[in-house]
């Protein structure tokens, strides 16, 4: 058995997105094969457990949700610091490491992009801590299914300067 749902462009309350929710996890438990197309992303990502991505009529991405966005953030990772002690001063600090990129600092948290692995991961926290920094929690944050497309689509449309 096969169903067809577009949600794209469908508006309604929010009974009306849990009946639909409802309706597509039931019909998938009976076996269904349940072809959604939509650019609520989040959506998707709540209710799909494979996914198909296009960028300018071409397939570019597809698999598990999960697979995918293993392999489209591999390349870098999003984490997220909370310390007890100063965040720009921790910032100042790591901003000079190897696999540490661009980095925002917020009341709470200081978040970075970091391209290293997990062995530099855990070299980067041994080092502030070794520093004095009183470290609360770091934590991977990962990607969206609608970060990724929003990156691969960046990617692929370069601005021109003219």
């Amino acid at each position: 058995t096969t169903a067809y749902a577009i949600l794209s462009g469908l508006v309604g309350s929010e009974m009306c997105i849990r009946d639909r929710r409802y309706t597509v996890r039931q019909l998938a438990k009976d076996g269904a094969a349940v072809l959604l197309s939509s650019h609520i992303l989040t959506e998707l990502e709540d209710m799909c457990t494979m996914i198909g991505m296009m960028s300018k009529g071409n397939l570019v991405e597809s698999g598990k949700i999960s697979d995918v966005i293993t392999r489209r953030s591999n390349d870098q990772k999003s984490l997220i610091i909370e310390s007890l002690d100063n965040l720009d001063e921790i910032a100042n600090y790591i901003s000079s490491e190897e696999f540490v990129g661009d980095y925002l600092v917020n009341e709470n948290e200081l978040m970075l992009s970091f391209n290293g692995n997990d062995e530099n991961q855990a070299q980067l926290l041994s080092g502030m801590i070794n520093k004095g920094f009183r470290i609360k929690s770091l934590r991977e944050q990962k990607k969206s299914i609608e970060q990724i497309l929003l990156e691969m689509n960046a990617s692929s449309n370069p601005e021109q300067i003219s």
